[in-house]
């Protein structure tokens, strides 16, 4: 141990010096039956220990988001980037020994007072002193010598006295631009039971981050089929926490249940969410180094106006867990790079750790396309932020930088309507790098939900996955035909060309992979594309877009025309002519008579006309009307179709 020992300090001070090739760390497993307390000063150490470089490595079987990645990365930093791993043999008290010197000393929290282990975490970060139980000390004999910095058992008779102590006393010192929410159910709180949760506090520790652990919602709510109640004064709390930053965009490191409150508060507060639950940030955050553009690679595929364009998006594409995992170890699959996949991520992430998106940068295949995740750079509902004009600046600045160019919003809007006022407030301010919209909460108000290829007012796509296409929940006897169903439902309300998507498949049953396989024997009919392809034809296909409004037989039927010359498309110059009602169904009638035809001038590039005919059917119909657009004395005619529930 004191050969590896002198081996790790020589390779720091040559790194320190500027000598190359040199990069050394311990590595040491962590074991799946280690207690909160041991897991609380193993990841203390570790986070003290990575302050000034990568040094202390964790193989974490707990992390179930992919068990093995941990030592396969430990491979690739090997292999790739020149480290050499010293093993650490024996226990956590082996662990303490290795950075004895780095800790300053111990802070005691109280066991019966939740709040105060993460004081002494928010203290180890600050002073690097190590968060202990008492009962450790006399357990744990490489404690001795160790001086008590901080007891706080019986400083606080109330689990939130010593938070708001916390607030006044700690968070002024701690990190300016980031906290830690830990997510740990206790005594009466229920915030999930993800054990992998508390395994990203090293990195907490290591960036100074003032450390909680609140619910944060005043409500009750249902998670896996029970209900748990609400904490309001927890909730309060939480908004104290959030309103001790002066700046906006604070990163709230972490996680806690339920998601929606959690991420609602959040975002109220005008704040963002990286939900980390990974291992060894510690250690990625401190390799540096700059942050890698992100390939965006495009094929020549062609826009077939009668063609359904297919794309698959995965889940998770806002956290660094995912990141971490390898993609929960599909990136590895020997079919990555067969077919386009649409992978997440967040180009903030690639401002934070570096080297970890360095890494899917440099072995990423022509196939593999990108998106940023809920929603552009950091989880927010963005529309409720109060600086939202600030996060959608700060994501178009990470889009140039990084990529990608394209962002998927979540809880866009409670009413979705044909106004598309958000989504082009957050394309002006974020700027020509954002090309595109995915839309993954699709509140679709009645009388049913639906997939949805909208336009801005500029021409900017914005697309919307049908609910049972988000994180598909398929029939274990029949997954794939389920799947076929749950697409034909999706595709049947509208005609070519028309974009689909699905979004999940990681942390799935079933691969992205085994998915894409089974959509390409289903739908030989479709287009397989990827996003940075889809950005193009998007714009291509919006030249002329036909949406059929419904409610019921015996209302009044909207049709919404747009006939739009967009930005890059094949008609840059403008075409002149005339979209017109070829034939109307015997059961309908057209009640704009005197509108059979509009005929329209030259398009400039970008703009758009937009016309609505009123159409009243007096039973159900399969088609309504047949709509023909002719421009250059080509006729290309579009159907409009009504929706399947008004099928005979």
């Amino acid at each position: 141990m004191r050969v590896a020992a002198i081996m790790v300090r020589l390779c720091l001070l040559f790194t320190i010096l500027l000598v190359s090739g040199c990069q050394a760390a311990y590595v040491w497993t962590l074991p799946t039956n280690a207690s909160l307390d041991e897991q609380t000063v193993l990841l203390a150490v570790q986070g003290i220990a990575n302050k000034a470089a990568p040094t202390l490595y964790y193989i974490e079987p707990v992390f179930w988001s992919n068990p093995t990645s941990t030592m396969q990365f430990k491979d690739y930093f090997t292999s790739s980037q020149n480290f050499t791993f010293i093993p650490i043999n024996g226990s956590v008290c082996d662990v303490v020994t290795s950075f004895k010197r780095s800790l300053k000393g111990l802070a005691i929290f109280d066991p019966n007072i939740d709040a105060t282990r993460y004081l002494a975490l928010t203290l180890a970060g600050l002073d690097s002193v190590l968060p202990v139980n008492a009962n450790m000390m006399s357990s744990m004999p490489c404690l001795s010598g160790l001086p008590v910095v901080k007891d706080f058992r019986g400083q606080f008779s109330a689990n939130l006295d010593a938070v708001q102590w916390g607030i006044d006393t700690l968070l002024p010192l701690c990190s300016p631009s980031s906290v830690y929410s830990a997510g740990q159910s206790h005594d009466d709180i229920f915030m999930g039971g993800d054990p992998a949760i508390f395994i990203g506090v090293d990195h907490a520790v290591r960036d100074r981050m003032f450390i909680f652990n609140l619910s944060p919602t005043n409500t009750s709510f249902s998670i896996g089929g029970k209900t748990y109640p609400g904490h309001p004064a927890d909730a309060h709390m939480w908004d104290k926490v959030m309103q001790s930053f002066k700046a906006p965009l604070i990163n709230v490191f972490g996680w806690a249940e339920p998601e929606p409150a959690f991420a609602m508060r959040v975002s109220l507060a005008g704040n963002i969410i990286l939900c980390d639950g990974a291992p060894n940030l510690s250690f990625w955050a401190g390799i540096g180094g700059p942050a890698p553009k992100l390939p965006m690679h495009t094929t020549d595929v062609k826009f077939d106006s009668s063609k359904y364009y297919f794309f698959m998006q995965t889940n998770e594409a806002d956290t660094p867990k995912v990141l971490t995992a390898i993609m929960m170890g599909q990136w590895l699959d020997s079919r990555r790079g067969s077919t386009p996949i649409s992978w997440g991520v967040d180009p903030l992430l690639g401002a934070l750790f570096p080297a970890l998106l360095r890494y899917y940068a440099d072995t990423a295949t022509p196939n593999d396309h990108w998106f940023a995740g809920c929603s552009g750079s950091g989880y927010s509902y963005p529309w409720v932020m109060p600086d939202m004009d600030v996060y959608a600046q700060r994501t178009g600045k990470l889009l140039e930088a990084i990529g990608p160019n394209v962002v998927d919003i979540w809880h866009a809007v409670s009413d979705f309507s044909d106004n598309m006022t958000q989504f082009q407030e957050f394309k002006d301010n974020a700027g020509a790098s954002l090309q595109m919209f995915t839309h993954e909460h699709p509140n679709i108000p009645p009388p049913q939900p639906m997939a949805r290829n909208d336009y801005t007012p500029d021409g900017t796509p914005v697309f919307t996955t049908h609910p049972d296409l988000f994180y598909p929940d398929l029939n274990k006897t029949d997954p794939w035909g389920d799947l076929q169903r749950k697409i034909q439902v999706a595709m049947q309300p509208h005609p070519p060309p028309f974009f689909l998507f699905t979004y999940g498949f990681l942390a799935s049953p079933y691969s992205v992979f085994d998915a894409a396989y089974h959509v390409r024997q289903l739908f030989p009919q479709f287009v397989f594309v990827g996003l940075q392809d889809v950005v193009r034809l998007a714009r291509q296909a919006s030249f002329f877009q036909v949406k059929v409004n419904v409610v019921t037989a015996g209302s009044h039927f909207t049709i919404d025309v747009t006939v739009r010359n967009p930005s890059g498309g094949p008609d840059e110059e403008g075409d002149a002519g005339v979209v017109s009602v070829a034939h109307v169904d015997p059961a309908c009638t057209l009640l704009d008579s005197t509108a059979m035809d509009w005929t329209y001038g030259h398009l400039r590039d970008g703009s758009s006309l937009h016309y609505t005919w009123h159409v009243l059917c007096d039973e159900p119909v399969e088609k309504i009307a047949t709509l023909q657009d002719t421009r250059d004395m080509d006729d290309n005619t579009r159907t409009a179709r009504a929706p399947s529930y008004l099928h005979s």
